[in-house]
């Protein structure tokens, strides 16, 4: 078992118990307090709790599903995978506030904070030339500019999803319906390695995991969960990008749609979400521009070819405390990240997160030798 707390390891146990989802699972955190406790409980305990009927109250007491525990635990420290919880700094907060989140996640790779700003890219596993065309140019393209990219390693879409955000050098996210030990497709597992190289591979499923046909809309609803905004590129209409768009829609995530040709079956569930409200985008700077009031940070007044207008004199609205100090700190210089994080205070992923935010905002430009100053309505030189 991993060096884990006794609680941590009860609840990793109940996680692995077949049939208890996570809503289930908090429902009994609640009624017993721990995890621990869970276990531990009687039957009619357990029975009494609501949601809990006797075959699982059976799987919880003879532990059914959890008896190859300490086996997946040996085979992720041979493959490099990880367990982090709900309550641990990596788990990506947006994450958290989803109703059904998972309550850990296994992990190859890392998450960062500045994966806090990612957009999913989703679409059809039978993506046409057009498709993956648009796919690669917009995950290329928001990538570029430090947006982290997500998407579920599929075939088609997905996969031109993270192969645009790998191919500037970008961070990508890969959501998998199976475990991280199987990746699905097979063809994807040298691609999986490179996302996990740029960013992380995630699942809920057990290491080995099958990928079965029900646990794909569950894999969506993560997919959106740690996304800012889902942008469907291709879809039928009847498409697993569809489950994810309406997961986006119930976490109050923005979705976006590329349209397609009327007479194209595979763009006729991207139209539809068209018709039904989804964003119309046709390029990624429409995407950009959205970014700030999705993160509840409000927007620029005015704009010319992309930039935000501030007088060098008048401080932005909507800044957030360390983006105010920041913001200060960088008063007429163009500074290095050492630099900002000695003058504000902050610690440094702190100034990250808030420099990646002030970016997308068109308030702060990186410059080469990754320093950083004020973007304002004041030529430079």
């Amino acid at each position: 078992m991993a060096e884990w707390s006794p609680d941590r390891q009860s609840l990793f146990q109940l996680a692995r118990i077949d049939g208890l989802g996570p809503i289930k699972l908090r429902r009994l955190l609640d009624v017993f307090g721990s995890a621990s406790s869970v276990l531990s409980a009687k039957r009619a305990d357990l029975l009494a709790t609501p949601g809990i009927g006797p075959k699982l109250a059976s799987a919880i007491l003879d532990r059914t599903g959890a008896a190859d525990i300490d086996q997946e635990l040996v085979e992720m420290a041979r493959a490099g995978v990880r367990v982090i919880f709900e309550d641990d700094a990596e788990y990506p907060p947006s994450l958290r506030e989803i109703y059904d989140s998972p309550v850990f996640l296994t992990i190859r790779g890392e998450i960062e904070p500045r994966d806090r700003c990612a957009i999913a890219i989703v679409g059809s596993r039978h993506g046409t030339r057009y498709g993956i065309d648009q796919a690669e140019r917009f995950a290329t393209a928001l990538a570029a500019r430090g947006i982290t990219i997500v998407s579920g390693l599929a075939r088609g879409i997905d996969g031109a999803a993270h192969r645009g955000a790998l191919a500037v050098g970008g961070r990508t996210i890969a959501v998998l319906a199976s475990g991280i030990g199987n990746i699905y497709p097979p063809e994807h597992v040298e691609l999986a390695e490179r996302v996990s190289q740029q960013g992380a591979v995630i699942s809920e499923a057990r290491m080995g995991g099958v990928p079965l046909a029900g646990l794909f809309p569950l894999r969506n609803r993560i997919i959106s969960g740690i996304s800012v905004g889902v942008l469907v590129v291709e879809a039928a209409e009847r498409s697993g990008a569809l489950s994810t768009a309406h997961h986006a829609v119930e976490q109050n995530r923005d979705v976006f749609a590329i349209p397609g040709r009327l007479t194209d079956p595979a763009s006729r569930g991207t139209n539809k979400l068209i018709r039904l409200g989804a964003t119309l985008v046709t390029s990624p700077e429409e995407i950009l521009e959205q970014l700030g009031p999705i993160d509840g940070l409000g927007s620029a007044s005015s704009t010319t070819n992309g930039s935000a207008i501030v007088p060098d004199d008048v401080v932005p609205t909507g800044l957030s405390e360390p983006e105010r100090q920041i913001w200060d700190a960088m008063a007429g210089e163009e500074l290095p990240v050492d630099l900002l994080i000695e003058r504000t205070g902050l610690d440094a992923s702190t100034v990250s997160a808030s420099l990646l935010t002030m970016e997308l905002r068109r308030l702060a430009e990186r410059l080469p030798g990754s320093l950083f100053r004020r973007r304002s309505s004041t030529p430079a030189g």
